[in-house]
């Protein structure tokens, strides 16, 4: 089967978690960055680019679901969406723009924990 990578903007993104869509969404930025000056998306999960291999091998329970990556500014999501096709996830999406594209639209962020 061949996997490929779903490209969505952020208001996409939103409307699939309002929508009540089951998606995992995956921040890939750094710790300091995800509660930084951006913030984070609300139902959002930290794991670093760094740790992205090791958190994606322990969770292959996941591997049919929608799993949506999100950085800055889609670059290393997308490289993480690539991560998530060799580890034999089927359904990798990248949000394009970031976190820089999500403010831009203005949607809800939280800087807590």
């Amino acid at each position: 089967m061949q996997r490929t990578i779903t490209h969505a903007n952020p208001i996409d993104i939103f409307t699939m978690m309002d929508e009540g869509e089951d998606i995992l969404l995956l921040d890939v930025r750094e710790n300091s960055e995800y509660t930084g000056d951006m913030g984070h998306i609300p139902s959002s999960i930290n794991v670093p680019l760094s740790g992205l291999d090791k958190f994606l091998k322990e969770n292959a329970d996941s591997r049919e679901k929608k799993v949506v990556f999100v950085c800055a500014t889609g670059e290393r999501s997308l490289y993480a969406c690539n991560m998530a096709i060799q580890a034999g996830y089927s359904n990798p999406v990248n949000m394009r723009g970031g976190m820089v594209q999500w403010h831009l639209s203005g949607l809800e962020v939280t800087y807590e924990d």
